[in-house]
């Protein structure tokens, strides 16, 4: 059957209908299709289109930048099948090593694409587009020895769990510091949760009609000692980029490392630091790093929920959750969980709002249960003795939400993935590395039968993981905002221009 019967290089109409792809299957089709009317079609279209592509257009780069961005962000739109995420997947690491592509197309570095191979960290700065102004004269850092006026910028609250992982730890921080605090919000927008939070903070600026250069002026006639950015990159690029303050820091985002040329410096936690030193090739002379002496993220504040209850082992019915969108749903995941499954009487819950028919056809087993989550009420999480991580992007805010409520998490340290490490440093920050981390599939199903094997063995290590959860003081808002307050007095009473 001729090509041209499905589509006619110029000539496409958006009004066609019932395109049969499903009858592409050959290797040696060549389509030749614009950018324009490629994007006429709809995701589950362009997904099973775009193998065949001719690559020699020259519209081709565009649509590969776009869609692979585009797909791996937003899975549950194209519902990828189980090759369809090996080969996407694969097209995003092959993406992300282009230079060539990334210099010419800049795709949007917000995304779990762009770090799906650690070798690909080196690579930033030919996914950002820079510009560095530094407008400001800031030669008056170190005037004084001590942090006098810390800024703090927070992304709006709807765009990120950010605003929640750092709204709750102000009230400790503030006595520490002269808090400078730049919410890109109207103040209407906050709820009563917010507002007690920071009701005690003196200087607070609402930024969400300001233009880019306002708020950058604003921020530099503060005369901030440094700014924290939490998420800033993501919303104010072009602030971060003119440099409104001597010492620029980014941190949880989400988190991610940058070049000097678009923070001073990326506050991390020393596993994550010893991580990156071991598995990736980081070039120091163009990355600078603040280390935390405990997880990245504080404990965020969803709700006042705290009926904390002991699992109920069922050996009938062996209850396991995890929590998961669509971004986060890999290959590799998907293997996991079926293996697990297999174990007897072991049922997944998987929690998100995901779309339920491609995770059924993904998960097409009866002992998968599909169900929403609503993190306000985290009660029906506690029907699970156990839960279990996602692969290539590790749960953060969402595992702290799980140990909150102490509940046993496996995590997955993924060495090949940047954002596979943080598992790593939540789970030795715990003590518990040698009974919930696992660094392979097999390693993890092993943990998960020694977990379960038994109300005898699962009480014995839910006791345990309680002790040391407790001891490690991770939970603790004003434990944190000691080790993060220290940490950065510590950078600036040491630090030389």
């Amino acid at each position: 059957m001729a090509i041209n019967e499905y589509f006619n290089y110029g000539q496409y109409n958006s009004e066609t209908t019932n395109i049969n792809l499903e009858k592409l299957k050959s290797s040696d089709l060549n389509i030749d299709i614009s950018y324009d009317n490629f994007n006429k079609l709809d995701k589950i279209q362009k997904k099973k289109l775009f193998p065949f592509l001719n690559k020699k257009n020259n519209d081709y780069e565009k649509i590969y930048v776009n869609l692979v961005i585009d797909l791996n962000a937003n899975k549950d739109d194209y519902m990828p099948n189980y090759e369809d995420l090996i080969y996407y997947q694969r097209k995003a690491e092959e993406l992300f090593k282009n230079k060539t592509i990334l210099e010419k197309y800049y795709p949007d570095p917000f995304n779990f694409s762009r770090y799906s191979n650690i070798d690909n960290l080196n690579n930033i700065e030919s996914t950002i587009s820079i510009n560095t102004k530094n407008k400001y004269d800031n030669s008056y850092i170190k005037s004084h020895n001590k942090i006098e006026r810390l800024g703090i910028y927070i992304l709006p609250k709807h765009a990120s769990p950010g605003f929640k992982n750092f709204r709750r730890i102000l009230n400790f921080i503030k006595d520490k510091f002269d808090i400078y605090l730049f919410l890109d919000n109207k103040k209407e927008d906050l709820d009563d949760d917010d507002m007690e939070f920071i009701k005690d903070i003196n200087n607070i600026f609402y930024l969400s009609n300001l233009t880019d250069n306002a708020v950058a002026d604003l921020m530099y006639e503060k005369k901030l000692t440094m700014l924290i950015s939490i998420y800033g990159f993501y919303m104010r690029k072009n602030v971060m980029l003119m440099k409104p303050a001597p010492i620029i820091i980014s941190y949880q985002e989400p988190p991610v490392i940058y070049p000097e040329s678009c923070y001073d410096y990326n506050l991390i936690d020393r596993y994550l630091y010893d991580s990156l030193k071991k598995y990736a090739n980081i070039d120091e002379t163009k990355f600078k790093f603040i280390n935390l002496d405990i997880f990245i993220l504080p404990v965020p504040f969803y709700s006042k929920f705290n009926n904390l209850i002991r699992p109920f082992y069922n050996k009938k019915k062996i209850k396991i959750g995890l929590i998961v969108y669509s971004p986060k749903i890999s290959h590799e995941l998907v293997k996991l969980v079926n293996r697990i499954i297999k174990i007897k009487n072991v049922y997944i819950t998987i929690y998100g709002f995901n779309n339920i028919r491609w995770l059924k056809n993904l998960f097409p087993s009866e002992k998968i249960i599909i169900s929403s989550y609503e993190n306000t009420n985290p009660v029906k999480l506690q029907d699970n003795i156990l839960f279990i991580d996602s692969v290539n992007y590790n749960n953060h805010s969402t595992a702290l939400e799980i140990l909150k409520l102490k509940i046993p998490f496996i995590g997955y340290k993924n060495i090949k993935r940047y954002h596979g490490l943080f598992s790593e440093s939540l789970i030795k920050i715990i003590g518990m590395e040698n009974y919930l981390l696992a660094d392979n599939i097999d390693d993890y199903v092993k943990k998960v039968k020694l977990c379960i094997c038994n109300e005898e063995v699962y009480y014995k290590l839910y006791d345990r993981f309680v002790n040391k959860l407790d001891k490690s003081k991770i939970l603790s808002d004003e434990f944190y905002s000691e080790k993060l307050s220290e940490t950065i007095n510590n950078f600036y009473s040491n630090y030389k221009k």
